[in-house]
């Protein structure tokens, strides 16, 4: 069975061990990465603090010139994974050389036991009995009181010169923060738990929901809960969404894997931010779903359901989902990246002329996707608007009042605007993604199901935004009153294959949750008592009308309506609770 524990643990035992191979003392490397596969050698990253968001932290190195050496004192740091178990931390701290000179943030290398024992002045207190999920990882807090760490303890390319000053190790300066360099493989690793969760959770749902049957309208318990169009709706627009962040993620992916390549581009890192937040956002549907539509299940700890939200819970940056497609945003408006050819001005211009706009766009559309292509306008149109509005907003408060006026200005009263602005970016490249594997797939049948998937998450992502959409009026009423039965029909479509669509992301049977195998109620059974059992379909309830009427099509037109009391609280009754009955 799938154990998130061990993914988290596993994930930032080797986040750390690919800091220390890439950015630690040469002594200190050959100290640490014998053990690093073997497990001998526990890592893990201590970055969060309990009122600190963000830097300054509360955490403090300070230089000591006489010793020579730093000493790590400060509240500690908070819900560290593996922290109870683990031997070595790299921890975040703001460097001090004199008594209140802040040298910014650092990432040091703290031992954390000798000999399989806390050092002295370390204190980890575990997080127990909140949560099964913690507990299994051991998270726990990490308390320094003066710890003494050695100046080759900082991480490259930092060293602390002979005069006592912090300057670059030589010949390794760089423009690339060693914050920044953790930040992008935390959040790859981030991206790929999310990624394994978001299979197993995703098929275990879609195998439970296509089990249950439900009485139909022949009062027989022979109907498909799939078929009800509020549960399918619902779950394949889920499953939509799941396979465009996958293509998405693994084309993303490539920009950061592929060595033989430059760097990655800004705007990659771009990507791989709103990438995550979106695979973060998913985990958080699923989770919705399952309490709204799996039942009893949803709240066992074998579905794994309650572990996904605490996972996102330990990988999440920042105090609300929205920090990382804020970021993107920032960096969009900052940077001015993305929708900047001029052909965007042209088409956006040309909006506010029906006749003319069809004109013009229509040549563009690929046959093989057209719908896919209007979409794709669609989004990037609501990218160039936001954008455009933000950075015309910016610059009137940087002449208002410089940067304070601006910081407010997007933190109180653009705050919806930023959020939709980074959406839109993620939705812009989702589309182009989902567009480009669709002209590269060869299979015709493949290629109409990748069309839909683009389709209906299109149309998915338009319904969540509908309020911001009909506020700045880029649908008109009639065309969002359309979009419901446009879903609708589409997801009918898409439904028969939901089933081996999961099947295709290849989750093994001794992954799935009890809810989610195909012999669930044997599973759950009680041995020994589901022998010699007939069990029929027909449920005993009233018939319906035409059955007590006749068989015949006049006899079913002369009869009539038994007479019946409905009383509007409580069903049938013979003295309705809303009003006297006359005689």
């Amino acid at each position: 069975m799938v154990d998130p524990a061990l993914a988290l643990v596993v994930a930032d035992h080797f986040t750390f061990f690919g800091l220390v191979a890439t950015h630690a003392d040469t002594e200190l490397q050959r100290i640490l990465l014998e053990g690093a596969d073997s497990g001998r050698v526990v890592g893990c990253i201590a970055q969060r603090e309990l009122r600190a968001e963000g830097a300054p932290f509360n955490t403090e190195a300070r230089y000591d010139a006489h010793e020579k050496c730093f000493f790590i004192r400060g509240t500690g740091k908070f819900a560290v994974v593996a922290a109870e178990f683990a031997d070595w931390a790299i921890v975040s701290a703001t460097l001090t050389l004199h008594k209140s000179d802040n040298q910014g943030t650092y990432l040091f290398l703290v031992p954390l036991r000798e000999g399989g024992r806390l050092r002295k002045c370390v204190s980890v207190s575990p997080i127990t009995s909140e949560n099964d999920t913690l507990s299994s990882c051991g998270v726990s807090l990490i308390h320094f009181e003066e710890v003494r760490v050695e100046p080759n303890y900082l991480l490259h390319p930092f060293t602390v010169t002979k005069d006592g000053r912090v300057s670059y190790v030589e010949g390794k300066q760089t423009d690339i923060s060693v914050l920044d360099v953790l930040q992008t493989r935390t959040r790859l690793a981030t991206g790929a738990i999310y990624v394994g969760l978001m299979k197993k959770l995703l098929s275990d749902m879609v195998y439970f929901v296509s089990q249950k049957e439900v009485v139909g309208p022949d009062f027989r318990r022979n109907y498909p809960y799939f078929g009800i169009q509020h549960v399918q709706s619902a779950l394949v627009s889920l499953v939509a969404k799941a396979y465009v962040y996958l293509i998405g993620w693994q084309r993303m992916l490539s920009s950061f894997t592929d060595m033989s390549s430059k760097l990655p581009r800004y705007e990659d890192h771009m990507k791989l931010t709103g990438t995550v937040h979106f695979l973060q956002e998913m985990l958080t549907n699923l989770n919705t779903f399952a309490l709204e539509f799996v039942g009893i299940h949803a709240i066992l700890s074998s579905s794994v359901i309650d572990s996904a939200s605490a996972v996102v819970q330990l990988r999440k940056e920042g105090l609300d989902n929205s920090t990382l497609i804020r970021e993107v945003a920032f960096k969009c408006v900052t940077k001015n990246i993305g929708t900047t050819h001029w052909g965007w001005w042209l088409t956006s211009f040309l909006q506010s002329l029906p006749s003319l706009d069809r004109l013009v766009k229509n040549p563009f559309y690929s046959p093989r996707n057209a719908e896919l292509g209007r979409h794709y306008i669609f989004f990037s149109h609501k990218h160039y608007a936001t954008k455009h509005r933000l950075r015309w907003s910016r610059e009137l408060e940087r002449r208002r009042g410089g940067s304070e006026h601006q910081w407010y200005d997007w933190v109180m009263f653009q705050h919806r605007e930023v959020v939709h602005c980074g959406e839109a970016f993620m939705e812009m490249h989702f589309m182009d993604w989902i567009m480009n594997e669709t002209q590269n797939c060869t299979d015709p049948r493949g290629r109409k199901l990748l069309r839909d998937v683009g389709w209906i998450y299109a149309l998915t992502r338009q319904m969540d935004r509908l309020d911001f959409i009909l506020s700045k009026q880029m649908l008109s009423e009639a065309k969002a009153v359309v979009l419901v039965s446009h879903l609708d029909n589409l997801v009918t479509v898409l439904a028969p294959q939901c089933v081996n669509m999961v099947d295709a992301m290849g989750l093994p049977d001794p992954f799935r949750a009890p809810y989610g195998l195909s012999e669930m109620e044997s599973y759950w059974t009680i041995p020994g008592t589901n022998a010699h059992i007939q069990r029929g379909d027909k449920v005993a309830l009233r018939q319906p009308k035409y059955e007590e009427g006749g068989s015949t099509k006049a006899e079913q037109e002369t009869a009539r309506e038994e007479e019946a009391e409905f009383d509007l609280f409580h069903g049938l009754a013979d003295h309705p609770s809303y009003s006297k009955k006359r005689n």
